[in-house]
Formats: C-alpha cells, sequence, structure tokens
C-alpha cells in the first residue's frame, strides 16, 4: 500500500496552509494523534504524530498540545496556565467518537466524556467519520493520486519520515481483508495510526468544523478570531 515515494524527509509548511488533526481514542491501546497540512495545490502531507499508550484524555489532549507548541501553532491563552484554554492553529480534530462524545439525551450522560476534555482546552475535536470502508477507498484513492512537478510525476499524498514512524510502519503491514478486498485485515494487530489516518483523510473529504471551540474570541485570527488574538 505505501510506497518509497510516499515517504519525504521533511515539508516546510508555509503559514497560509492548511492544518488539520486526527485522534484514535485509547487508554489500554495506544492513543494515536495525527497532524496534517495541505498545500497550494491541495496535496495532503502528514507531518506529526504522538502515540502512546496509558494516557488519559488531559494527558493525549497536551501530547497533541505539546507537538503543536514545538511548530508554533499553539499556546496557552493564558501564559501561566498550560492547563486552561488554549489557541492552536488546527481547523479540526476527527475524533473517534466511540463513547468519547456526550450522548444526545442529556439524561443518559455518566460524568465527562473524553472529548469535552479536549474541548475545555480548545481542541476543536469533532466526530470521525467511522465507516472503516469508506475511509479505506478514499485513502487508496489518496494514495494513487499523482501530480507532475517539473517534469516529474509526484503523489499528491505524502508522509514525513521521522515525524510518523508509527503510521509508516502500520502502513507498511497493512493487509486487505482476504474475504473481502475493501475492508482490512481483521488480523492486523496495530492499526491505530490507521484509523487515526482514515479519519484524518475523512475529514479533508468531508471537512466540519467544532460548535465547541467556535467562538471567535478563542480563535486565532487566521481562523477568523480577532486580530488582538493572533500569535507573537
Amino acid at each position: 500500500m505505501l510506497f518509497r515515494s510516499h515517504v519525504v524527509e521533511s515539508v516546510d509548511v508555509a503559514p497560509w496552509w492548511r492544518i488539520w488533526a486526527s485522534h484514535d481514542f485509547g487508554t489500554g491501546a495506544p492513543a494515536a494523534s495525527l497532524i496534517y497540512a495541505s498545500d497550494d495545490n491541495e496535496d495532503v502531507y502528514v507531518i506529526g504524530e504522538c502515540y502512546e499508550t496509558g494516557l488519559v484524555s488531559s494527558h493525549q489532549s497536551m501530547r497533541l498540545l505539546e507537538a503543536l507548541e514545538k511548530r508554533g501553532w499553539a499556546t496557552p491563552v493564558k501564559k501561566n496556565t498550560r492547563e486552561g484554554l488554549w489557541q492552536t492553529r488546527l481547523e479540526a480534530i476527527a475524533f473517534d467518537y466511540a463513547n468519547t462524545f456526550p450522548p444526545e439525551n442529556p439524561e443518559q450522560r455518566v460524568g465527562e466524556y473524553p472529548v469535552e476534555v479536549w474541548w475545555k482546552r480548545g481542541l476543536p475535536a469533532v466526530r470521525a467519520v467511522k465507516d472503516r470502508k469508506a475511509g479505506w477507498r478514499r485513502l487508496k484513492e489518496w494514495l494513487v493520486a499523482s501530480r507532475v512537478k517539473d517534469g516529474n510525476i509526484v503523489p499528491r499524498f505524502r508522509i514525513v519520515r521521522g515525524a510518523c514512524p508509527n503510521l509508516i510502519r502500520e502502513l507498511k503491514g497493512a493487509m486487505a481483508n482476504p474475504k473481502d478486498p475493501e475492508d482490512l485485515d481483521p488480523g492486523t494487530k496495530s492499526d491505530h495510526a490507521l484509523d487515526s489516518l482514515r479519519y484524518g483523510v475523512m475529514w479533508r473529504e468531508y471537512p466540519v468544523h467544532c460548535p465547541q471551540t467556535n467562538a471567535k474570541s478563542n480563535r486565532p485570527h487566521w481562523l477568523g478570531g480577532n486580530e488582538e488574538d493572533k500569535f507573537v
């Protein structure tokens, strides 16, 4: 599924490129967050990964914030309070919604739900498209998509090698289900980054934004917030 040409050593992300993320939730199993960028040609790059087992929701969200912060794409609203609200450059986070979002019926609520921890930190988590077959079909389309650049054929979907080791490992080992070629082999032992990738690709196809973090006062200026909210 993955070819050498899909993997690059680095990507210079321009300030105006679109940035989003995806998250496959897990505590006993690895939680997998991926960070994406899309350029002027709408080519897609997977440029970052957070992949770790045993983390609660607050620690999972902080791992992603720290990864964004290193790129200058996230900062606490109150500089002395890292546990509070943050501003980020993310348009959205396609978030695994298996028991992670609050129920539509308030009477069914049981405590705080994982995604609510992310919302409290200003992270724009939205329900991922969970349809596995649809996700794999779109991913396969991206993996074969190409364009001509300087006389050479280049893929339109690429992954930064050093930034996404678990995603590359899982893609290399991915196999189709022999009984259903449209789905992943159920014997696949490690698919957390793969699931996160499906969510991110499907958000790119069907982008939605997060109403819980969409207030202008909490958004960077490049996403429609106030000019005084911009990073310095």
